[in-house]
């Protein structure tokens, strides 16, 4: 499994359609220079959706928020530190959103190759985001984008293409 950046387009088609920005909906930085980059993988229900978990290399700052949800429910699923890329990386379950294949610009690459992720690190950041969605779809207080939004907007794009 790889990670990914998303296009532009999928973030200026998202504040349109929620009619404002997500503030949580982690989008392209710095001019073009695709920061951050996402972890993505199929959806349970619908096999042309994708969810987008967000990397951050502010570790220090999730480490801390992670060990604060440990204290206080025992575990924390919504933020995975793992190696990428020779470097440590927060993935942000807690930040995650549905997108399209089509969304995707390209897969993350360092001097023009792809980069990817350990095989045991994928396998613990989607089982805890899946269970994160499974809790989600009970309590919306687990995510801090408006998923289900998006979700329907994607499966709207989805619509949009079959018809055209």
């Amino acid at each position: 499994m790889y990670c990914y950046h998303i296009k532009d387009d999928y973030f200026i088609t998202a504040a349109k359609y929620l009619k404002t920005k997500d503030t949580h909906l982690m989008s392209n930085k710095e001019g073009g220079r695709y920061r951050p980059h996402f972890l993505c993988f199929e959806d349970e229900n619908n096999s042309s959706i994708l969810w987008a978990i967000p990397l951050s290399s502010q570790v220090e700052k999730y480490k801390s928020i992670m060990q604060k949800k440990i204290d206080r429910f025992g575990r924390c699923d919504t933020i995975v530190i793992g190696q990428f890329a020779g470097k440590d990386s927060a993935f942000l379950i807690q930040n995650i959103f549905p997108i399209t294949s089509k969304h995707i610009d390209h897969v993350h690459t360092v001097n023009g190759n792809p980069v990817a992720i350990h095989r045991k690190l994928e396998q613990e950041v989607v089982t805890k985001a899946k269970r994160t969605l499974n809790i989600y779809r009970r309590n919306k207080n687990i995510l801090f984008t408006y998923a289900d939004a998006l979700y329907s907007m994607v499966l709207q794009e989805l619509s949009d293409d079959l018809t055209e």
